[in-house]
């Protein structure tokens, strides 16, 4: 290849670079505009980006959140799956959002730490310390029980542990 040739291709090459990095910045802005082409390439089509697929993928039916929750609430934890579903605002599980229905069931895998969180939560107030809750709910990314990431549940039961009154 002459040298000619050479710098033929590497500004395609660099071209197909742009056309990349724009499309990648397009997709991550929110951007939906399609991206200019400024090749004779036939244009691409945008991929859906993997936050929209999964989002289609985490609505979940009603039947098997209803089988999971049914199957915790015999197993002993009828009061704790009933404070699950009212925590999402509502009194009954047809009345959650579904895009919800993930979520409750994260929780409900470890209903086991839920309800011991909510007897601790219980015992400190009796003790009194309930006003560092606002502070330990916080620490751990939430503002109450409802939007706790039940990822924290275990540091979260630990830390509420440790709550003591201020001297």
């Amino acid at each position: 290849m002459d040298s000619k040739e050479l710098y033929k291709n590497a500004i395609n090459v660099l071209k197909a670079m742009t056309d990349l990095l724009e499309m990648n910045l397009k997709e991550n802005s929110g951007v939906k505009e399609p991206v200019e082409q400024k090749t004779d390439k036939p244009t691409r089509k945008p991929k859906t980006s993997k936050k929209a697929e999964k989002q289609e993928e985490k609505i979940i039916p009603l039947a098997e959140v209803r089988t999971v929750l049914s199957k915790k609430s015999t197993a002993g934890f009828t009061s704790s799956v009933r404070k699950l579903i009212q925590l999402q605002g509502v009194e009954t599980l047809t009345a959650v959002n579904p895009k919800k229905y993930q979520f409750l069931l994260r929780q409900a895998d470890k209903i086991e730490l839920f309800a011991e969180i909510t007897s601790v939560l219980e015992q400190q107030e009796k003790k009194g310390v309930s006003d560092q809750f606002p502070a330990l709910f916080d620490y751990h990314y939430a503002t109450s029980m409802a939007d706790l990431n039940p990822d924290y549940y275990e540091s979260f039961l630990r830390d509420a542990k440790e709550l003591k009154l201020a001297n």
